[in-house]
């Protein structure tokens, strides 16, 4: 069984080399590794450059413009020839002949699991904090917006089917983020979490390739939001659909030209009583706000959060 690694990188050139190292030293040799490069500036091209393995892959951009511009343009989703499927982070890396394991993993289960979650740690070695919530292990994959679903971080391991479904839906960079549920939505097949340590997250400042586009990661991120609740809300459990209303009202009135877009939103939170008060007192702030002001203390505070 072959085993297919894709990573997208930016400014990481020694975390990549690490990760690279942790593939390479695999006992299981039958695997390709797929490099995006979305703009690098430091070392990452001279490293990728000098890599001498013909199961490694890589596609350099000048510009850094995000990654999901970055593996839409290279074209690497459809260059994937592996049974089993990872898109890691350029900063993690995984733990020492674990290939073997995830592989007789899958072996074991039905062809209707296409997807097995794995844990991680971080470079403490602690689990990530959501790993100990997990009580529920098997989902259908119409199911990935219950509230039953354990909405948290793993490393997941796809069968190749799932990624030849997801390029029917990633017609252009901002579908990135919502194929992944079009293709559990529209397709129904089995996932599973397991609790095998598989890969140490790099999870530093860094730990999301962005660069320097975090206006059109959100400008990403409220398109993803707003998709999802205009066609699978009637799939939602009712915390899933009271947070994602929420979040898409709040990132409405937070963007700039989009307030008026969050009005029918609100409305519909209002009729059918799915928001509390607190709720709705913060959109009233948030109306009065300036959309600049709130975008740069949602920034403000993404920074913030991020070096916690």
């Amino acid at each position: 069984m072959k085993i297919s690694i894709l990573t997208a990188t930016y400014n990481r050139a020694e975390k990549l080399s690490r990760m690279i190292d942790s593939i390479k030293s695999q006992e299981h040799e039958n695997w390709e590794l797929f490099i995006v490069d979305d703009g690098s500036t430091d070392e990452t091209k001279f490293l990728l450059s000098s890599l001498n393995d013909e199961r490694i892959t890589y596609f350099s951009f000048e510009e850094n413009r995000g990654h999901p511009v970055a593996i839409y343009e290279s074209g690497v989703l459809e260059r994937l020839t592996g049974d089993i499927v990872s898109f890691i982070g350029s900063d993690d890396y995984f733990k020492d002949d674990i290939f073997k394991i995830i592989i007789s993993i899958f072996n074991n289960e039905p062809s209707e699991v296409w997807k097995i979650g794995f844990f991680f740690d971080t470079e403490d070695g602690l689990l990530h904090e959501d790993h100990n919530r997990v009580i529920t292990k098997s989902f259908l994959s119409n199911e990935i917006m219950s509230d039953k679903y354990v909405q948290s971080d793993y490393l997941f391991f796809y069968r190749n089917i799932f990624w030849k479904k997801f390029m029917n839906y990633f017609r252009s960079p901002k579908d990135f983020f919502r194929s992944f549920y079009d293709v559990a939505m529209n397709n129904l097949y089995l996932e599973k979490l397991n609790e095998l340590v598989v890969l140490t997250g790099g999870w530093g400042e860094d730990n999301i390739t962005k660069g320097k586009n975090a206006d059109i990661y959100f400008e990403w991120s409220l398109f993803t939001r707003q998709y999802l609740f205009d066609n699978y809300k009637d799939n939602m459990g009712k915390k899933y659909y009271r947070y994602t209303l929420n979040s898409l009202i709040r990132n409405l009135l937070i963007f700039k030209g989009r307030k008026k877009d969050s009005f029918p939103y609100i409305f519909l939170g209002l009729k059918n009583l799915s928001i509390n008060f607190l709720d709705s007192f913060t959109w009233l702030i948030y109306l009065i706000i300036p959309s600049p002001i709130l975008n740069q203390l949602k920034k403000l505070f993404l920074k913030i959060k991020t070096k916690r």
